[in-house]
Order: C-alpha cells, then structure tokens, then sequence
C-alpha cells in the first residue's frame, strides 16, 4: 500500500515538474522573443540617436562657422564705418576750408561777377539748398546745443555756403542772378523756409547770414517782389525784433522789415505790421534798446505814422 502511494507521488511530482518546465520554457522563449524585440528597437534608437548627434554635431559646425564669420564681418564693418567717419570728417574739413576761402574771395565785385559765369552755377546752388535743408532738418530740434553745433566743421561749411550767398546777392549783379535763375529763386524761397523754421535763439550765425542775404536780395525789385509774397515773413522778422538775444540779428531783420513794407508800399503787408508790431510795442522797444537797433525803431515809427495817413 506504501509502495503505491509513494509510486503515485512520484509520477504526481514528476508531472508537476514537467508542467514546470514547460511553463519555464515557454516564458523563457517569450523573454528571448521580447528582448530580441527590445533588442532590434534598441538598435534603430541607437541609430536615430547617432543619425540626430552627426546632424547635431554639423550643425553646431555651421553654427560656429557663422559666428566666425559674423565676427569677421563685425569687425569689416567697424573697420569701414571708422574709414568711413575718417573720410566724411575729411571731406568736412576740406569743403569747409574750400567754402571758407571762397566766402572771402566773393567779397569782391569783380570775382562774384566772375563767379557766376562758370558752368557749375546751378550746381552750386543747388547743393546750397540741400545742404542747409539737411542741416537744419539734423539739428533744429537740439536747441541746447545749437552754440557747440554752431562751432563744428560742419557748421563751418554751411555758414560759408550761405555767407557765399550773402556776398552774391551784395551787388547788382549777383541779385539779378539770382532773381533770373530758377535754383536761386528757390534758393531765396528755401532760405524764407528756413528762417521761419528756426526760432531765437537757436542758430544765431546762420539767422544772420539768412538776414543779410534776404536782405540784399530785396534790394531787387524781382526780389523784392518774391520776398513779399513769402507768407508769414513779416511775422517771423518781427519776433526776431523783439525777442532774439542777438542785438545784430534783430538790427538785420529791422532793417528787412523796413524793406519790405516801404519799397513794396503793400496795404496788406503794412496791415500785417502793425498786428504783429503795434505802435504799443514799438514805443517800449524804443525806450529799453540803444544804439542803431533804437534808432531803426523810432524811424519805423515815424515811417508807419507816413504810411499809415497815406494808406
């Protein structure tokens, strides 16, 4: 009875062995499958990996080359903005000597006269034009600064331009240029533009020049004519009478005035006057100024009292 018990256990424990190892064998056999399958994933990952470090790798290249090449390129343009600063300082300092010389040689009669006659006139004049319009355009609207701008080269250069064009319209000949010219009649237009533009007492130099020149150019009767028509030019000269802090400027734009109300003899320009400067004004202007500026405004006076009885 033992014995077939013990018979019956071992083929009992046999079985449960073999049901084992069959079990063991097939989760084994799926293990091997998986890792192979982990295996063969692990080796595309490894690939992409390699694929996207070389890809990486070229473009951190690339990168580095463009840095260097930026560098490079940072340091040319550095190098060509200093020859480039180097040069127009230059080309300052030269035009503005050149401009210079020629602002004292056109003092003369004979060398205007001589000056007019090249073929490079219109030329000039007009690179007047647009170098004051760029000048005034860069720096109209840093009025604490305009004394130190006044003293560069570059306002050297403009303000022998317009003393050039000062000296031109000084004789007969030159306004009578300037006047049959069509880039000196808009030279003259641009040069009201600008005076009106620019207030006391920023540009006290070249509001000087522009005095002086619209003020020879009225000596014209075409001038004259052209100047009266400019709109607000009466208000703007008599602003500068009263308020600029040059005693010279407003000498010149007194004597402007005086020009252009009692040799165009216009009602409406006269009218004009004495809205913007009324007899009120004058009076007290006359009392607090001194010199030839005083004496201009009492002859204003007199004038407009004569103007006005005639009118």
């Amino acid at each position: 009875m033992l014995e077939l018990e013990a018979k019956q256990l071992k083929q009992s424990l046999k079985q449960t062995i073999q049901q084992d190892i069959h079990q063991l064998s097939e989760a084994l056999d799926k293990t091997l499958d998986e890792t192979e399958t982990l295996r063969a994933k692990l080796g595309g990952a490894t690939a992409e990996v390699s694929c996207w470090k070389s890809r990486l790798e070229a473009k951190q290249q690339i990168l580095e080359e463009e840095k260097e090449e930026k560098c490079h390129l940072r340091c040319e343009a550095q190098l060509l903005s200093n020859q480039l600063g180097q040069q127009s300082e230059y080309c300052v300092s030269l035009g503005s000597a050149l401009a210079t010389l020629l602002w004292r040689v056109s003092q003369t009669e004979s060398s205007t006269h001589a000056m007019l006659q090249g073929s490079k006139v219109d030329d000039f004049l007009r690179l007047v034009v647009g170098t004051l319009d760029s000048y005034v355009q860069t720096y109209n609207d840093d009025t604490p600064c305009t004394q130190m701008v006044e003293d560069s080269e570059e306002s050297h250069f403009v303000l022998a331009l317009c003393g050039i064009i000062t000296n031109i319209a000084a004789v007969p000949y030159g306004r009578h240029f300037l006047m049959g010219n069509v880039s000196g009649r808009e030279l003259v237009e641009m040069y009201t533009d600008v005076l009106r533009s620019i207030s006391p007492p920023s540009f006290p130099k070249l509001r000087k020049l522009l005095l002086m020149a619209l003020y020879n150019v009225s000596i014209n009767k075409e001038g004259l004519k052209l100047l009266s028509q400019s709109h607000g030019i009466i208000g703007r000269l008599a602003y500068t009478v009263t308020s600029d802090t040059c005693e010279g400027n407003r000498e010149h734009a007194l004597r402007l005035i005086q020009s252009l109300v009692y040799e165009m003899q216009s009602p409406g320009l006269l009218q004009e006057l004495l809205e913007v400067l009324p007899r009120p004004t004058l009076q007290e202007l006359s009392e607090v100024t001194h010199g030839n500026l005083q004496k201009g405004i009492i002859e204003m006076m007199t004038d407009l009292v004569a103007l006005t009885r005639e009118s």
